[in-house]
């Protein structure tokens, strides 16, 4: 049997999971841009993890963990991630729900999605799946700038729907099948504005590594140990690729939320005198600042030129401090 979701929509984006969420809710009759999605998720972040057992061996990572969980709760919609541990079941509730035409959320690790030829794991990935063909065994997914619909192996989706690189997957899917009126968005982008800047100051809760403007202070206190890692120039390159290559749409994500923050004054022009927008901008700037200066020092034979990069992280770490501040005092 092969059944592809009538009418599907995929219009290319630079995020995976705001992108999979744009076209699934765009599907459902729900007129949104990917950056309202990323803000109504709430989706900033900073986590930062130092382990010599890693590649690399300090990892910064800018988006919040629970983007798609936040995005539909500011909507009133149910969601949670399902998991399964049988592949087979798994794939058959997938399959179950693309043939009553309503498209599905996949989590996947990058590594084992034929079209990337990608030599890193990375389970963080989000993609929609809209078909398959049971003679081909092949799926076919919409995934963040490309262009239609990509096709994938059975044999390879059921790999990188349960890959065990961290943090592992566990065939972890949820349809999108909500087509009642959103109703009025004030409310809900306020409120996830607010979120956001709440978890960006005070961190996650109960969560083992330092998360938000903490996890900026203790990048910057300590970048100058940096160049001591066997792996400095990679820990370097790969902290500007997170901020400005791998699926950030620029500037660790804050371009897109400076975005989202002008969508959000159309709707709420009350937050139009905080001049968040502006302030978005400043830190985005501040971000893409830092991802110059790391892809210099990678490209560089000086490890000590680390202690380079710490002014600008503490810049950094006072902008979002400030911002965050602004938004708890006045929303």
């Amino acid at each position: 049997m092969k059944k592809i979701v009538s009418n599907w929509v995929h219009i290319p984006g630079k995020h995976c999971a705001s992108t999979a969420i744009r076209d699934t809710m765009r599907f459902n009759g729900h007129d949104l841009t990917e950056a309202m999605c990323f803000g109504l998720g709430a989706g900033l972040g900073v986590v930062y993890l130092k382990m010599d057992s890693m590649t690399p061996t300090r990892l910064v990572m800018t988006r919040s963990w629970s983007l798609e969980e936040d995005f539909f709760s500011a909507l009133g919609i149910p969601f949670r991630w399902k998991d399964e541990d049988d592949p087979k079941k798994a794939f058959d509730d997938v399959k179950a729900w693309i043939d009553m035409d309503a498209p599905v959320l996949l989590r996947a690790d990058i590594y084992y999605l034929d079209y990337y030829r990608s030599n890193t794991h990375f389970n963080g990935h989000v993609i929609a799946m809209w078909g398959y063909d049971d003679e081909k065994e092949e799926v076919y997914l919409s995934d963040t700038e490309r262009e239609g619909l990509q096709s994938v192996s059975y044999s390879s989706l059921a790999e990188a729907r349960s890959s065990s690189a961290p943090p592992p997957v566990k065939n972890n899917w949820h349809e999108v099948n909500y087509k009642e009126p959103l109703g009025d968005l004030k409310k809900p982008v306020i409120e996830a504005i607010r979120k956001n800047a709440y978890n960006l100051f005070h961190g996650i809760e109960d969560f083992p590594i330092p998360a938000g403007t903490r996890a900026l202070r203790e990048i910057a206190q300590d970048l100058p140990s940096w160049g001591q890692a066997r792996d400095w120039k990679w820990c370097a390159r790969f902290t500007y690729q997170v901020i400005e290559k791998r699926g950030t749409g620029g500037s660790a994500f804050r371009k897109m939320y400076t975005d989202f923050l002008g969508e959000a004054e159309d709707i709420a022009p009350e937050i139009k005198p905080l001049k968040l927008k502006e302030k978005m901008a400043e830190i985005a700037a501040t971000w893409s600042r830092l991802a110059s200066l790391l892809k210099d020092i990678s490209e560089s034979s000086e490890p000590s030129r680390f202690r380079e990069a710490v002014p600008v992280v503490e810049d950094l770490a006072g902008k979002e401090e400030a911002y965050t501040k602004e938004v708890l005092r006045n929303l």
